[in-house]
């Protein structure tokens, strides 16, 4: 039987456990976090990649890289707002201090790209609303 790309203990979250991902799991999820559909094995995703984060374990700055990639895909509001209260925390106080800068502001110009695209996307459904007969709201 061939190994799964992804191997995650816990899945149906049934007990507290603080998941450590093996290699190729890690890998899977850096690369694929998003194509994960069921949500608790995906906040389970997030959370060992937090713990790996918090602990040392890998960089603050995978992390962070992590949620500006993968984070506009979240479709569970209070998974969103931690992993991004998360992201801020391992900006300001575990990326080292020499390339901090540099992280929050990598982090900060994928967060505008995703309002910029959800402000467009409000424009568009403005628009069509208004084209249907529907006037605009100023």
């Amino acid at each position: 039987m061939p190994r799964p790309a992804l191997l995650l203990v816990n899945d149906d979250d049934l007990t507290y456990a603080k998941v450590r991902l093996d290699p190729a799991s890690l890998a899977t999820v850096r690369g694929s976090l998003d194509r994960i559909t069921d949500p608790m094995a995906r906040a389970l995703c997030w959370t060992a990649l937090w713990n790996s984060a918090r602990d040392g374990e890998s960089p603050a700055a995978q992390y962070v890289d992590a949620v500006a990639a993968f984070a506009p895909a979240e479709t569970g509001i209070g998974v969103l707002l931690n992993i991004l209260d998360n992201a801020a925390t391992a900006v300001e106080r575990y990326s080292p201090a020499a390339t901090r800068d540099s992280i929050r502001m990598g982090f900060l110009a994928a967060a505008a790209a995703e309002l910029d695209r959800a402000c467009a996307g409000l424009r568009r459904t403005a628009c069509l609303g208004a084209h249907a007969g529907h006037p605009q709201q100023a």
